[in-house]
């Protein structure tokens, strides 16, 4: 590497590499393994020549079963638009291309990250198993920013907080002496996701984001295509729907003869539009834009489901993504519960 290159990257030359290079040496927090219960990657005083950092989280026993990861702080490049020729027309695609966040395990369509996701959270699910090589693998891939290219993509930072989950202690069902008896219920019963989902909401009242979603700047920005997960909302007993009020809701949709139709959408059960402050009684459960706020009445689970294609056949020249206020209903319109 070029001596002013290692300085101008804030590392510090350390002798020759080559005949005209230098080695140079950076102070990084790019590689960690842990097995704690609770703690933290940071990235720190991050120098611009890093490309690549990789955080990995043993898990601490077999009882692990799920990995909670609150992203505090985590910007990253936002996605960006390309455009793929095909003998049948063109294509555009949102994609990480810059800068990314991948996560191993991926179950249940956990989607590769980059954009603004501060204050966004995942739950990771794994195996309980006794395999002490068992892991969940952060990468977090980064445009070189030392690159002329690249100088005016926004300063990589993440604080990353990471919570190993519990589930219950399994008793042998013929187990007799244990009968009557509920032991090794642990302290993390309570915060872990319902099966399936990647986004697990606990509060009566909160928001909803897409990945990527950024809350300040109304610059041409996207969610990442090709996803597809599940977000969960706790039901207490008393409830009986989910109102759902957007601050901004546009995902991608196409429309002919002047109908709109979805091609990425929010699959919402047993969904109720609100236009005019009335229910219309329209069932129609996948939804992509709009600005009236909508119900799920699902008689079971509350929860929706985030889908996206891998392309689409028009270019986006707004932003896409949603951020949708969410309120537990004590009182429906239609008692579903």
């Amino acid at each position: 590497m070029q001596k002013a290159k290692c300085i101008l990257g804030g590392g510090t030359p350390i002798g020759s590499c080559g005949l005209i290079f230098v080695c140079c040496s950076f102070d990084t927090n790019c590689v960690k393994t842990t097995d704690k219960k609770q703690s933290y990657f940071k990235s720190g005083n991050l120098n611009s020549a890093v490309t690549g950092c990789q955080y990995r989280i043993k898990l601490r026993n077999k009882n692990v079963c799920q990995v909670r990861l609150d992203f505090e702080e985590l910007t990253l490049a936002p996605a960006i638009q390309t455009t793929a020729s095909t003998q049948t027309g063109s294509y555009y695609v949102f994609s990480c291309a810059n800068d990314s966040l991948r996560i191993n395990p991926n179950t249940f369509g956990v989607p590769v990250l980059c954009g603004n996701n501060t204050k966004q959270h995942l739950y990771i699910h794994v195996n309980q198993t006794s395999d002490p090589n068992s892991a969940v693998n952060i990468d977090i891939n980064l445009a070189d920013r030392l690159n002329e290219v690249n100088k005016y993509l926004p300063k990589p930072s993440w604080k990353i907080k990471f919570t190993q989950l519990e589930c219950p202690l399994k008793q042998h069902k013929f187990d007799l002496s244990k009968f009557g008896e509920i032991k090794n219920i642990n302290n993390d019963f309570n915060v872990l996701a319902p099966q399936g989902a990647i986004q697990y909401f606990t509060e009566n009242i909160g928001e909803i984001r897409s990945i990527g979603y950024n809350t300040t700047n109304a610059q041409l920005s996207s969610y990442p295509y090709l996803e597809h997960y599940t977000i969960a909302f706790r039901r207490p007993s008393d409830v009986c729907g989910i109102k759902f009020t957007p601050s901004y809701f546009n995902m991608a949709n196409k429309t002919v003869s002047n109908l709109a139709t979805c091609i990425h959408y929010l699959y919402v059960p047993e969904y109720y539009s609100d236009g005019s402050k009335q229910l219309t009684g329209e069932k129609t459960s996948a939804v992509c834009f709009g600005k009236n706020p909508f119900y799920s009445l699902a008689p079971g689970p509350f929860y929706i489901n985030v889908k996206t294609m891998n392309s689409t056949v028009t270019a986006t020249t707004n932003q896409q993504g949603f951020l949708i206020d969410y309120e537990l209903q004590t009182s429906c319109p239609y008692n579903n519960k």
